[in-house]
């Protein structure tokens, strides 16, 4: 795939609706993405850019979509007969989970809208060095025809 890409252009929406593939595909997505917008140096090699904005953002997201889950096992179970001192304990348990399940809800939405301004940011600062690279080549290829693959 182009620039270091994993996956085709179809997946780029059809790996959010696709059971199970959903819970890694659309992360790779924007790592690839991430990857290719990085910095290049001098010579035009692109630099390691930290990930840890990336991995944040989608712990917090599959967080988010797990603790509803476990919020209903914890209902499903607690729906027999008991004590009601250990049933309102139960019942405290998924208010817990409920409420750290919004928290990652809103930390994911944050750090989406964190990721996107980055990766802009990122993939502006990478257009803006692809341009003097292709000109600094062109000039090579016309010093040295053999360089920029042309017959002799």
């Amino acid at each position: 795939m182009p620039n270091g890409h994993r996956h085709g252009s179809g997946w780029a929406i059809g790996a959010w609706f696709t059971p199970v593939v959903s819970l890694w595909f659309p992360w790779q997505l924007v790592v690839d993405c991430w990857r290719a917008g990085a910095p290049v140096d001098p010579d035009g090699r692109r630099r390691i850019v930290s990930q840890w904005l990336v991995s944040a953002w989608w712990t917090a997201w599959i967080g988010s979509l797990v603790a509803p889950r476990i919020v209903g096992a914890l209902v499903r179970a607690d729906s027999g007969f008991g004590e009601a001192g250990e049933r309102l304990e139960a019942m405290r348990t998924a208010l817990q989970v409920e409420v750290a399940g919004n928290a990652l809800r809103v930390a994911a939405a944050v750090l989406a809208v964190l990721v996107v301004w980055r990766l802009t940011e990122m993939q502006i600062g990478r257009a803006a060095t692809v341009i003097p690279l292709a000109d600094r080549t062109g000039v090579d290829g016309a010093k040295n025809p053999a360089a920029s693959g042309a017959a002799i």
